[in-house]
């Protein structure tokens, strides 16, 4: 025996009890706070817009912990739209956390050309119609945290302007609103959120209504549970859709 004595072998374990699951746990920990980079590609096959692609680069990373609700990670990223259409677009976004998660801030910006082809958007007539709506816009909103509980108040900021162009003579039904438009506003508002998860969860709280309006047409969404079991009454408020298409698309 030359007093040699051989190292003890790892022992696998679970976290909290100074092993192997340990070290794991904190080097995925250690990840999360680094951040990691998504590759995010959704696909666009809409018949007014045509096929095409959203696509974007986003960094992820963890979130502070949350006193109440679910603990939300921070992102922000960059992403470009294209479809054969002839539409393009730039969008660009940011959401963290500050102080501990007290606050956050999402900012938000784009500039979108997107080109439409609508057939039946003159009563009566099938033609095709196209058109062009360029717009460029952004905005800002900061969350506050209201104590350790769920609740959060909100303020956003936000402003957009859009130009609309018809390919030749556009029907004059919408002659007078051809042009330009520009919003701009400030919104308060107050959230609260009794989620256990943010992209997965397996409760909270949804408030049912008695009545909900909804225009031209009623949606899948209010016809089919869960939506259904929380829309209440519904009413459907006709805008002047033509019923010789609206019969064909029911059918």
């Amino acid at each position: 025996d030359d007093g040699a004595k051989a190292a003890p072998a790892a022992v696998e374990g679970e976290p909290g009890d100074g092993t192997a699951a340990d070290s794991a746990a904190e080097a995925e920990a250690a990840k999360d706070a680094r951040g990691r980079f998504l590759i995010v590609p959704y696909p666009i096959t809409d018949p007014a817009l045509g096929t095409g692609v959203l696509a974007g680069i986003v960094r992820m990373r963890a979130g502070p912990p949350a006193t109440s609700g679910p603990s939300r990670p921070q992102a922000y990223g960059v992403g470009a739209l294209w479809t054969d259409g002839g539409s393009t677009g730039l969008v660009a976004a940011d959401h963290r956390a500050w102080k501990g998660g007290a606050w956050r801030t999402t900012a938000l910006a784009g500039d979108l050309e997107l080109h439409f082809a609508y057939a039946g958007i003159r009563p009566g007539q099938d033609d095709e119609v196209g058109f062009v709506i360029d717009a460029q816009g952004g905005s800002l909103e900061a969350e506050r945290l209201l104590g350790s509980g769920p609740n959060t108040l909100t303020l956003s900021l936000f402003s957009a302007q859009a130009d609309v162009s018809f390919d030749g003579v556009p029907p004059t039904e919408v002659l007078e609103d051809v042009g330009s438009a520009t919003l701009t506003g400030i919104s308060l508002g107050w959230t609260r959120d009794t989620r256990d998860d943010v992209f997965l969860p397996s409760r909270g709280t949804a408030l049912a209504a008695d009545v909900t309006v909804t225009i031209g047409l009623p949606k899948l969404g209010l016809l089919l549970p869960p939506g259904r079991d929380y829309a209440g009454r519904l009413e459907v408020v006709d805008i002047g859709f033509d019923p010789a298409v609206c019969g064909k698309l029911a059918g």
